[in-house]
């Protein structure tokens, strides 16, 4: 009795009673008399889970990026991601049971040591925790990695107090350099994550197609122009664009920052606006997926200073 509790595989980043994304929307039955009741079988009342919307579902990432002045090939990283919502299902299934009681029995007030008892081994967990790290580091970030450093989650969002699913990492990336003459590339675009790229198959559909939940994705790219360097305007001005249909919208802006020019801070939001779209609406989110996809291959100009 009480709240309900909607638990899958992904509910350990949820709080009790809150619906995750693959449930909203969906049918659910209320029986209005218990199972000894002879009304049972014809008391059911099917009702509906509420929809979630895009703003409910958001993904904040903040990406702090410079090259090694040591190795201009490598690119040193700090990224930072805020979930909410629906959202918060991609971490679920990584949260390893002893976190997870153990940040319910620091939300409940249950002494250290009272609580839940683990029976795994503790090198064990270290050990996969650290590919867990790797992982998601490679999935935020889509290039090769030379060394993966910190991994800290610093809330999971299981309880009342601390509902979104906050964790930071930092990385050493590899492949985003290339030279020109003097002249440095930097694709700065690989920073939002391997997007999808749709096979010819995959852009037209004879079905609607059902996502898992609206979205709304912003991630933040704070990158270091190298001392000796000047990013070319041209190159910036390539990156600003804007898209909006009745599907969702995606925007990609950079600019210099004004009070450190050395700074590029480059903004890219993406916002898919339901969960379920037609084979007539499906070409409208072809447009956005293939923006997201073509972004990817966004590159910064950086020319040697006179």
């Amino acid at each position: 009795m009480g709240d309900s509790l909607y638990m899958i595989t992904e509910g350990r980043t949820f709080v009790p009673g809150q619906i995750p994304g693959s449930f909203a929307g969906e049918e659910y039955v209320v029986f209005k008399a218990s199972r000894k009741d002879p009304k049972f079988l014809t008391s059911p009342v099917i009702r509906r889970l509420p929809q979630s919307r895009p703003i409910t579902n958001t993904a904040r990432v903040t990406v702090e990026a410079s090259l090694d002045p040591d190795d201009m090939d490598v690119m040193d990283v700090n990224c930072s991601v805020v979930l909410k919502g629906a959202s918060k299902g991609v971490l679920g299934a990584l949260i390893f049971p002893e976190d997870y009681y153990a940040a319910l029995e620091k939300f409940l007030g249950i002494p250290e040591g009272k609580g839940y008892k683990s029976k795994s081994d503790p090198e064990n967990i270290a050990e996969v925790k650290t590919k867990m790290a790797e992982a998601i580091a490679g999935a935020y970030l889509d290039t090769k990695l030379r060394k993966t450093g910190s991994f800290d989650i610093t809330s999971i969002g299981c309880t009342p107090d601390s509902p979104n699913t906050e964790f930071a990492f930092t990385a050493e990336a590899e492949g985003l350099v290339s030279q020109a003459g003097n002249n440095l590339l930097v694709n700065i675009g690989k920073l939002i994550g391997n997007q999808v790229t749709l096979t010819e198959s995959q852009r037209t559909r004879e079905i609607e197609a059902i996502l898992p939940y609206p979205s709304n994705d912003r991630v933040q790219i704070l990158f270091t122009v190298p001392e000796g360097f000047a990013v070319s305007s041209e190159s910036l001005e390539a990156i600003n664009t804007q898209l909006n249909n009745n599907a969702g919208n995606f925007a990609a802006r950079a600019v210099a920052k004004s009070d450190n020019p050395s700074v590029i801070d480059l903004t890219v939001m993406s916002s898919l606006r339901n969960p379920v779209y037609s084979a007539e609406q499906w070409p409208e989110v072809v447009t956005l997926l293939d923006a997201l996809s073509k972004f990817n291959g966004a590159s910064l100009l950086l020319t040697p200073v006179k």
